[in-house]
């Protein structure tokens, strides 16, 4: 049809209200899928097409506000479509012949208002020509454009997961699509490009916009993502909207996220607003946002997470498509956000872009930025330089964190070339910490920033924990700041221990301008290319730095120029004695810091100790001097460290103590009360030692009875210290102390050990437990043990058995009075267990000695023995190792003693399953499933001997496949890739017609009959929304025969397929009635599958159907009978021979299923019609039917 033009279909013959209106209406169909159904609906003085209260309607392969060769605009003065409270209708189709060309309109191309729910919007070019290449704008005001949804319209679909279902969304006078309600999801669509995603068409005030209603709004999913580019102003813009989701959407790119089709402003803009995702964890969750002004700006709004995202690269993570502002820019009063994650999929690549995050404004608080690669490529190995720095963070932001503290949470901010890594400038109390700065993610080879963090103008910042190498200029350069703390740091080594060389291009720390650092302790600060620490400028001072480990700088360890630290001078070291007490002088009350360092270092690579100088200046402190070592010192004074002391070279013990015949006196096993010495020998090795001290007293029961005098010296070859030790133990037990030597080669520990055992002490063997397991009853088993004596002599006094039934000791009496000699005597007591009853049974028996009493415990197990056969069951469980492997669970009905089995599948295994837990009733094992017939045979044996065994047949078939296919018995499954999931196996089996107790369930209902085989279907996989497989029953002609002589009202469309339910412990209708000697259904889980004959199955039509009245003639009654094959609004009316309405029987909604009513042969006013012939009408979504009747009187 033409409405609303001339029947050309060229020129605007509008309608004077809207082109089309569906009141009410349900499962009407505008337009169609095939050629020639569509109408053009254009020109018209409001909507081209209003549902007003509409369901279930389809509008689809028409034009919409343009002209008939879709190339030109004849607008509808308001949107082209209009929904006012409509729900579940759907707007174009997933076939081009089905897409609406819906351009041109003066408003929006489609309005969803007035509680529009759930309904779906796809396939359609809204603001394009019918090619899809040139703009034909709707929109005047730029308000509105290509879709808008108000707020009070939920769950409605713009695209679904099916890429056939993608909407472009291009050159709107407005926002591609404007949605201010909630559960709003947007799915793979184009929104700002051309049909083929390559040209920009942009929308003109944004690709989509949604305001402080639009909560829940979902933009991409994985496999579902849209192509938001080419748009003036923001790709995606969320204002104070909550909950909102972005994933798997390329922003600013062309279709195949490698060109810049940058949107001319930001490509993602939060503006408040609460939790939002943008990313995510997996592959098919990350967005590329790149080519944009800023790729994602945040300004206001809290607890917003940015993830898992490539920000400024192409798709393949390694070419640059910068945004040309910020990569990530957070902005006025956005806090709390999170950049990044712990984990590897949450990384976002931020690089190629001006700053790669930009932080700002006194009210941007508390961000966290975790995790990230910025300046780096995908894999972290080359560069894409940001080219202003890493992250910025500015202008009074304050209390934000780059890392978070662990590992799993560093970033790597590397590879940014001619510019900074960090820069913080007039931003006070930021963190920096476990970051890896100028390096590659290892820390061992550089990837370079210009410098590794430059502070500026700020206080209360803190650097910990980082590895700040192979950085072109300084580590880390302080100008006109104040820094709260730089500790544990790698400045310049590679790697966390700093070992290696990775050298910043001029020093590791350089503090200048008016700059302190309050502590800078505990860093490893190595090979700089100048110094590790340089201090410039007369206003720098104020700066402590010790505990460091600074070495092989280029130009030296600690520089202090231009009257840096108020001109503190060095400590002076005077002295080193023989027991490593080194001295010297300082400035008056001063701390003093002692290090070492290699022969030919003046630097400070080893602390030794600290010291305070008294009030005349001299210190003095003993340390653990270390050979082929130099000496230096630094001071703190006033609060300011000074440079290293000139290095100091001493003559020092190169040999080292050693104890013969060993460290370690093991005075073996001693009773309680005696006493065992040992003497050992303490000589030199190797070179001279200095014996300084010995440590604190030993403690009972060791004690040392040699006085060695301290200190001493040991001279090489000529002198020995003996010493000798004693074990006198009071109590039983295991005994260790140490000794302490502190020598010139450091501390040597000598241990002492030793147990102690008491008097009479009695020792049963083998054990003083007794298991005599499983005993049949009526039969013996007896065990034998031995008594011995440890320690000394032992008695064993008389007793009284009293051990009771199944238990009995035998072969010894009780009145025994025997002295038992360690290594000469042994006392044998035998026990015997007969039980006449099943169970469990435990006894103790008490022996006295004159170590006290000993507990000799008896338990053993009575059981049945008879001659039935275990009964063995198979079931099948999906394994936690892959979806290609598959566990085997055997259940048996009672304790089995063996139990093992062989797998055939191609080749045969055979297995020996193992126990699940500590049940000798369950067992299982894990195979490999390829396709094929596997083969399961499973033998056991229970207690008594008596065999069983079972087996099962499986038909095994993978999914992956264009067209899935399986059959076993009478049972088929199919699918295609598209229903069916990606990955994994199905099996089918046979169930055993067999029941046996304790193994089978709940069967069916006895008035039903079953058709073919139960089979057990079994599978791997997981089945997402939407997906299934096509099960099919085959059944023959004798069959049908014997239902025929069981069932005098046969019908074979009672034969479903049906599955047994677990929860329910019943059988639950599939799906499927029988026809031509098959049954099909849909089926998307695993279970127990059957086909019944259900004589109480309610058979639905398969088609609408309307019976001929009963009776016909009638008077003054008559009955009409219908068939529904789907739910539906019915309307059933009658009319007269001239087309009037007399009386509407039905106006209600039905499911499906058969109906009838009388009609009283009267009409809307009650009154009775008159004799002649009536027309009854029926109405439904499945189409309409209409008979005659005659009514005589």
């Amino acid at each position: 049809n033409f409405i609303g033009t001339d029947v050309t279909g060229t020129l605007d013959k509008g309608n004077s209200q809207d082109g089309i209106r569906i009141n009410l209406g349900m499962a009407n169909q505008i337009g169609g899928n095939t050629a020639g159904s569509g109408n053009v609906v254009s020109g018209n003085n409001l909507r081209g097409v209003e549902l007003l209260n509409a369901r279930y309607n389809w509008i689809a392969g028409n034009y919409i506000g343009v002209n008939t060769s879709g190339t030109s605009a004849i607008a509808n003065s308001d949107a082209g479509i209009t929904s006012n409270g409509s729900k579940f209708n759907t707007i174009g189709d997933s076939t081009a012949g089905g897409r609406n060309v819906i351009s041109g309109n003066n408003a929006a191309g489609i309005m969803l208002q007035n509680s529009s729910d759930s309904n779906q919007v796809i396939g359609n070019y809204i603001g394009l020509d019918k090619n899809g290449t040139t703009t034909i704008a709707n929109g005047l005001s730029g308000f509105v454009g290509g879709i808008q949804v108000i707020s009070n319209s939920i769950h409605n679909y713009i695209g679904t997961q099916s890429a056939n279902s993608r909407n472009v969304i291009s050159g709107n006078a407005g926002p591609g699509i404007r949605s201010d309600a909630k559960f709003t999801k947007i799915l793979n669509n184009i929104i700002g490009l051309d049909a083929s995603g390559t040209s920009a068409k942009p929308n003109t005030t944004g690709g989509i916009t949604t305001t402080g209603s639009g909560d829940f709004l979902t933009i991409g999913q994985p496999n579902a993502g849209n192509i938001i580019s080419g748009n003036q102003q923001e790709g995606i813009r969320l204002s104070s909207a909550d909950s909102c989701t972005v994933q798997g959407n390329l922003i600013g790119t062309d279709i195949t996220g490698t060109i810049d089709l940058g949107n001319s402003g930001h490509g993602i803009m939060i503006l408040g607003g609460t939790f939002d995702l943008i990313g995510g964890t997996s592959a098919g969750q990350r967005n590329i946002i790149s080519g944009n002004s800023d790729g994602v700006l945040v300004q206001g709004g809290t607890y917003h997470k940015i993830f898992g995202n490539y920000i400024g690269l192409a798709v393949n993570g390694t070419t640059s498509l910068g945004n040309s502002q910020a990569g990530v820019n957070l902005n006025i009063g956005a806090s709390f956000i999170t950049v990044g994650d712990t984990l590897t999929g949450g990384r976002n690549v931020i690089s190629g872009n001006t700053r790669g995050v930009n932080i700002q404004d006194p009210t941007t608080k508390f961000n966290t930025v975790i995790g990230n690669y910025i300046g780096t490529n995908a894999s972290g190995t080359d560069s894409v330089r940001n080219t202003f720095a890493g992250i910025d963070i500015s202008n009074g932001s304050k209390y934000n964190q780059i890392g978070n503290g662990n590992l799993n949470g560093k970033n790597l901010i590397s590879g940014n070339a001619n510019t900074n890594g960090i820069r913080i400038i007039r931003a006070d109390s930021n963190e920096v910490k476990y970051n890896v700065i100028g390096a590659t993610e290892n820390g061992t080879t550089t990837l370079w920033n210009k410098q590794g963090i430059e502070v500026d103008s700020s206080r209360g910042i803190v650097i910990t924990r980082n590895i700040i190498s192979g950085n072109t200029q300084h580590g880390v350069r302080l100008l006109n700041s104040a820094v709260a703390s730089i500790t544990h740091n790698v400045i310049g080594g590679a790697g966390v221990t700093g070992n290696g060389p990775l050298p910043n291009g001029q020093s590791g720390l350089f503090i200048s301008t008016r700059s302190r650092v309050d502590y800078a302790i505990q860093n490893i600060i190595a090979y700089n290319s100048t110094y590790g620490i340089l201090a410039d400028g007369p206003a720098t001072d104020s700066s402590i730095f010790y505990l460091n480990n600074i070495f092989k700088n280029g130009q030296g360890g600690i520089s202090l120029q231009n009257g840096a630290q108020k001109n503190i001078a060095p400590p002076r070291i005077t002295n080193v004695d023989y027991d490593g007490t080194v001295s010297g002088n300082a400035a008056p009350n001063a701390s003093v810091h002692i290090y070492a360092d290699s022969l030919t270092q003046n630097q400070g690579r080893y602390p030794l100790g600290t010291t305070n100088a008294d009030a005349s200046g001299n210190w003095s402190k003993q340390v653990g001097l270390m050979a082929g070592t130099i000496l230096t010192a630094l001071q703190d004074s006033a609060q300011n460290t000074s440079a290293f002391s000139s290095p100091f070279t001493f003559t020092s013990f190169t040999g080292s103590l050693s104890v013969l015949p060993s460290a370690t006196i093991d005075f073996g096993t001693v009773i309680v009360g005696d006493t065992r010495n040992q003497t050992i020998q303490l000589t030199s090795e190797n070179d001279n030692v200095r014996l300084h001290s010995i440590g604190s007293g030993l403690a009972a029961p060791f004690q040392m009875l040699t006085t060695i005098t301290t200190p001493d010296t040991l001279i090489l070859g000529v002198d020995t210290i003996s010493a000798s030790f004693s074990f006198t133990p009071s109590a039983t037990g295991d005994f260790t102390d140490t000794v302490e030597f502190l020598t010139s080669g450091g501390i040597v520990n000598l241990i002492l050990q030793g147990h102690a055992v008491p008097v009479g002490q009695i020792t049963p063997l083998p054990s003083a437990s007794i298991d005599f397991g499983n005993v049949a009853m009526g039969s013996s088993a007896s065990q034998t043990i031995g008594l011995v004596a440890t320690g000394n002599q032992t008695v064993i006094y008389p007793f009284t058995d009293v051990l009771a039934l199944p238990f009995k000791l035998n072969a010894t009496t009780t009145n025994l009075l025997d002295t038992l000699t360690p290594g000469v005597d042994t006392i044998r007591m035998q026990f015997s267990f007969e039980p006449t009853t099943t169970g469990n049974f435990k006894d103790t028996l008490l022996l006295p000695t004159s170590g006290g009493e000993l507990p000799i415990i008896l338990q053993g197990q009575g059981i049945q023995l008879d001659a039935a056969a275990p009964v063995l069951a198979i079931k099948l469980l999906r394994s936690t190792v892959a979806q290609q492997y598959v566990d085997i669970i055997v259940k048996a009905n009672e304790d089995l003693s063996e139990l093992n089995g062989s797998l055939t599948l191609g080749n045969t295994i055979n297995v020996t399953p193992s126990k699940i837990g500590n049940s000798s009733q369950l067992f299982s094992t894990t195979y490999r499933l390829t396709e094929g017939t596997l083969n399961i045979s499973m033998t056991g044996k229970d207690l008594a001997g008596n065999p069983a065994t079972q087996t099962r047949n499986y038909t095994v078939a993978a999914f992956g496949k264009n067209y899935f296919s399986l059959k076993h018995s009478t049972m088929e499954l199919t699918a295609s890739n598209s229903s069916s999931p990606k990955s994994g196996f199905v099996m089918l089996t046979t169930v055993p017609h067999a029941v046996t107790k304790g193994l089978s369930k709940s069967d069916v209902s006895s008035s039903w009959t079953q058709i073919g085989s139960k089979v057990q279907l079994f599978t791997t996989a997981d089945f997402s929304e939407g997906q299934f497989l096509n099960l099919r029953s085959y059944y023959d002609q004798n069959e049908i025969t014997n239902l025929k002589t069981s069932h005098a009202d046969f019908d074979e469309r009672k034969i479903g397929l049906y599955q047994y339910s677990e929860e329910n412990s019943s059988w639950m209708y599939l799906g499927g009635e029988g026809y031509q000697m098959q049954v099909n259904a849909k089926i998307a889980k695993a279970g127990e599958i059957a086909a019944f004959y259900n004589p109480d199955h309610v058979v639905l039509p398969k088609s609408l159907e309307l019976s001929q009245n009963y009776p016909n003639p009638f008077n003054p009654t008559t009955t009409i009978r219908f068939g529904l094959p789907e739910e539906s609004r019915v309307i059933l009316s009658v009319y007269n021979i001239l087309g009037q309405k007399i009386r509407e029987l039905i106006n209600d909604a039905r499911t499906a299923g058969y109906y009838q009513i009388n009609w009283d042969g009267k009409n809307e006013s009650g009154l009775q019609a008159a004799s002649g012939v009536y027309i009854y009408r029926l109405e439904t979504v499945s189409g309409v039917k209409m008979k005659k009747m005659l009514l005589i009187k």
